[in-house]
């Protein structure tokens, strides 16, 4: 039997293969469906759609090309995102490109709901290992959420309390200059079995964002316009109790993004 060291490091990125880091599960909604309804070959360039989403994100958040924060692994309708640790940047640029993802994936019309939490992670790329009680704990949250969003497991949402007031970026941060606490909201959260106070990742805040880059800033829709067509969007091919995912994430972001973004834009101007 072969002993391999624990908490190797690769050498070309620094990488431990073990330490604690923090893991996004998101899962496509109704994938089945979608395979039975559609061409391989549309269900590849939807998954394509998918993973070119964490490539812009990096390019919008500036992440020095040279510096690797972000792992992103998929199989068949799961999403896997993980941190290279639990350092101020890691999480600052996971926050970021999470928010971003739901956000792209959204606006294509691919709903997307998953956990965030933390913990002792594997991650050894080369033999194709990942393993870690943070990956569990994500996977039973996602069962659980009924809405389009990213939820806070309570393993991540202690390491927030507990270092939410050092989680400001700083100017020697490759990130965006705004405070990544505006994409983090504690609200009552909709689960199959009722609701609870959670955090939850505001993914609309990156809808405007954005809109805010776009050539074409005079004419791009209001990030309240676009998150109003994509519930549209996602209304036209869906009934039944799939249709609840979206009366609770119209109903979730209408209570708790814009209102408050409203209000911040009155007092703004």
């Amino acid at each position: 039997m072969v002993k391999l060291k624990y908490g190797i490091m690769e050498k070309i990125t620094g990488w431990e293969t073990t330490t604690n880091r923090f893991v996004c599960l998101v899962d496509i909604m109704g994938f089945k469906d979608r395979v039975q309804r559609n061409s391989h070959e549309r269900i590849y360039n939807e998954l394509l759609l998918l993973s070119k989403a964490i490539d812009d994100a990096k390019i919008y958040l500036d992440i020095a090309h040279d510096e690797d924060f972000i792992r992103f692994v998929t199989f068949s309708d799961s999403v896997f995102i993980f941190t290279k640790d639990d350092s101020k940047v890691s999480f600052n640029s996971f926050i970021m490109v999470v928010s971003w993802i739901m956000a792209d994936s959204m606006k294509n019309t691919l709903p997307l709901k998953g956990a965030i939490a933390h913990g002792l992670i594997t991650i050894d790329k080369e033999r194709n290992l990942y393993f870690g009680q943070p990956i569990i704990d994500a996977y039973i949250l996602e069962q659980q959420i009924h809405y389009y969003g990213v939820v806070f497991h309570s393993t991540a949402f202690n390491f927030y309390c507990e270092n939410s007031y050092n989680i400001i970026p700083d100017s020697a941060l490759p990130l965006t200059p705004f405070d990544i606490r505006r994409l983090i909201i504690e609200a009552k959260t909709p689960l199959k079995s009722g609701s609870s106070q959670h955090l939850n990742i505001d993914w609309a805040t990156s809808l405007q964002a954005d809109a805010k880059s776009s050539k074409e800033i005079d004419k791009a829709p209001s990030a309240d316009k676009m998150f109003e067509l994509i519930i549209m969007g996602l209304r036209k091919n869906t009934s039944g109790l799939i249709a609840k995912y979206i009366d609770n994430t119209e109903e979730f972001f209408n209570k708790n993004y814009s209102i408050a973004q409203r209000s911040e834009r009155k007092k703004s101007n």
